[in-house]
């Protein structure tokens, strides 16, 4: 028992060096903490003010779910759809692109007629 202790005596040697090393940043870091502890404390009361108002909206929160869960399959049946209709949007934008051009170039003939609009 006794050679085995002794064995890992520059080990635990070692870790008591990396610990000393490390407090002066664990002191920092709790120095940290407890200068935002006043600011912790001062939310406290706002927070618990907010409580009854989430509290008040649980019910209709609940209310929801059944309505909510009972969309799930019409969504779920709709997902295969738009995943078909996939392929039809990615041709169309070529087309849509195609058109770009036209559309800037008729911007100053519709810019042209915003006065007689208005009128």
């Amino acid at each position: 028992m006794v050679p085995e202790l002794v064995h890992q005596v520059p080990e635990l040697v070692h870790m008591l060096r990396e610990l000393v090393h490390q407090l002066p940043e664990l002191v920092h870091m709790v120095q940290e903490l407890v200068h935002q502890v006043p600011g912790l404390v001062y939310q406290v009361p706002e927070l618990v003010h907010m409580v009854p108002e989430l509290v008040q909206h649980v019910p209709e929160l609940v209310h929801q779910v059944p309505e909510l869960v009972h969309q799930v399959p019409e969504l779920v049946h709709m997902v295969p759809e738009l995943v078909h209709q996939v392929p039809g949007l990615v041709h169309m934008v070529p087309e849509l692109v195609h058109q770009v051009p036209e559309l800037v170039h008729q911007v100053p003939e519709l810019v042209h007629q915003v006065p007689e609009l208005v009128h």
